[in-house]
């Protein structure tokens, strides 16, 4: 057995990971996602940027319509909206027929729905200095104590615990204490007794059960985010932009991978992933290591391998750990060829033709990494240079300076991927011609003639060389911006936002050539 060892690197679709330049020209692999389901969708075709949907905001004002509609308190038509799943129209086709079944289920008196369902003190019988909790009996002042508007009285520590064990179960509705009673604490009385961490947790649950009813928001998948998203905003080719700056499909809810489709990244993948290209690399009898992922080759003996880096002994044939496979050197009892994931290629594809590609593609994907991982350095080193200009605050010049970077590194993801759009148009027209493995380079090199439909040629070639001009010009400007510490000159503030108006109207152009809803 003989250990090939390249580099190798793990990737972080979210950004801030390692990377050295001299990784750029090396082989690396690309990590496999996990594929969802894709469902198909329209797509308004104008490039969006999504900005913080301040949602409880918005329920808020939609409690206000409807308090004054129905003639209600805010916060009862706060318990209202929730029951008819945060949907305004339900509230007002239900309310006329079924009201009285809805404040049954909130435990709103009819004659209180105008009273404020808060937490309240209760007002003492004359003469009482003290009244009893009915959870923990203690005798408490009436200012300790606290009462809903159904009249059931607990003291605040049995209120604080109460709404803490139900929010720490991820619930979004506190119950009143009180077996058997419907009514709730509204969220401002979660503030006014367990505080503001607790209050911020109740807030994000009542958020995520919106997000998760309403057809026209979606979370940020950005696990540094996870803003509410509109998808009514939804861009060129299909892209969501969140305030956050991360880009995702709106079908796939993966990192962008526009101007290619869902289908033509997956099959990108499964043309390219490690176990494919490997096979295709360095042949028939090289398989990737399942504890380190190194490249191992193996070069006779027995099914029983051992990995020289890490030691991991496991079975050549399914890969299955050796101490957990049965005791059979050479005929492996677990293996099933229609399970073997290197020999589920999808088609023939001439190694030549997909490296034309791949290699561009892994460029870009190795020099963005590093890119995302010095934003900061870069924000640094750019605002050193910059000419100080009246009006402008340091952290407005930082803002502008990661807008410009966050734009490159997208624009780039776009010149990636777009690698896999032009590689997947050509490959339809390998498959659809039959054409040979051992001819496949001709198309690469002459693709006009190879065309079935003119007007697709034309495209192709006018879709090549918006790519390439992009490409250069996208190029010059983030060597300007990556090299500024070089540079012997200051730059103008001014300079930083044509830089950015410049890449915009590049990436709209390229985009609006792959967006079939573009007119």
């Amino acid at each position: 057995m003989t250990l090939i060892n390249p580099f190798f690197q793990e990737y972080d679709q979210y950004g801030l990971c390692m990377e050295t330049q001299d990784a750029v020209d090396l082989f690396v692999t690309i990590d496999l996602h996990n594929k969802n389901e894709i469902i198909p969708k329209t797509r308004q075709t104008v490039f969006t940027e999504v900005k913080d949907e301040h949602v409880f905001d918005s329920i808020m004002q939609q409690c206000r319509t409807i308090a004054e509609n129905l003639n209600v308190h805010e916060l009862v038509a706060f318990m209202i909206l929730e029951t008819q799943n945060w949907n305004v129209h339900r509230v007002f086709e239900n309310w006329a027929q079924f009201h009285d079944s809805i404040l049954e289920s909130i435990g709103i008196r009819p004659d209180f729905v105008m009273m404020d369902p808060s937490l309240r003190h209760p007002i003492p019988q004359d003469g009482e200095e003290y009244m009893e909790c009915g959870i923990c009996f203690c005798e408490c002042e009436p200012q300790d104590m606290w009462e809903l508007q159904c009249g059931h009285c607990f003291c605040t520590e049995c209120w604080r615990q109460h709404s803490k064990s139900y929010i720490e179960q991820g619930k979004h509705q506190v119950p009143c204490q009180m077996e058997g009673c419907r009514c709730k604490l509204p969220p401002n009385s979660v503030e006014m007794i367990c505080g503001e961490e607790m209050y911020n947790n109740l807030l994000k649950f009542i958020l995520n059960q919106q997000v998760s009813m309403a057809d026209t928001l979606t979370n940020c998948p950005n696990p540094r985010c996870g803003k509410p998203v509109d998808v009514l905003t939804t861009g060129l080719c299909g892209v969501l932009k969140c305030s956050c700056g991360y880009e995702f499909c709106s079908e796939c809810n993966e990192p962008s991978h526009a101007p290619a489709t869902c289908a033509e990244k997956q099959f990108w993948e499964a043309s390219t992933g490690d176990d494919v290209m490997q096979r295709r690399l360095f042949g028939e009898n090289v398989k990737i290591c399942p504890n380190c992922k190194s490249i191992i080759e193996k070069n006779g003996g027995c099914n029983h391998m051992t990995c020289y880096k890490c030691r991991y002994e496991f079975c050549w044939m399914c890969m299955q750990k050796w101490s957990e496979h049965p005791q059979n050197f050479y005929n492996c009892a677990a293996y099933r060829k229609e399970d073997d994931p290197f020999l589920k290629k999808p088609d023939n594809i001439n190694r030549e033709f997909l490296a034309c590609y791949h290699d561009v593609f892994m460029k870009y994907h190795v020099s963005n990494k590093a890119l995302k991982e010095k934003t900061e350095q870069y924000t640094r080193l750019i605002n050193a240079k910059i000419v100080p200009e009246q009006g402008l605050s340091e952290n407005e010049v930082n803002e502008s300076i990661k807008n410009l970077l966050n734009l490159i590194y997208w624009t780039d993801e776009n010149f990636k991927w777009a690698q896999v759009h032009m590689f997947n148009i050509l490959y339809n027209e390998i498959r659809m011609k039959n054409i040979p493995l051992e001819q496949q380079m001709n198309v690469y090199n002459k693709p006009d003639q190879y065309f079935r439909n003119k007007a697709d040629a034309c495209e192709y070639a006018l879709f090549k060389f918006t790519l390439e001009s992009a490409m250069k010009t996208v190029g010059d400007i983030e060597a300007k911006i990556t090299n500024i510490h070089t540079a012997s000159t200051r730059i103008q503030f001014i300079d930083i936002l044509k830089y950015t108006r410049k890449i915009s109207v590049f990436r709209e152009s390229l985009l609006k050539h792959c967006d079939p809803h573009y007119d």
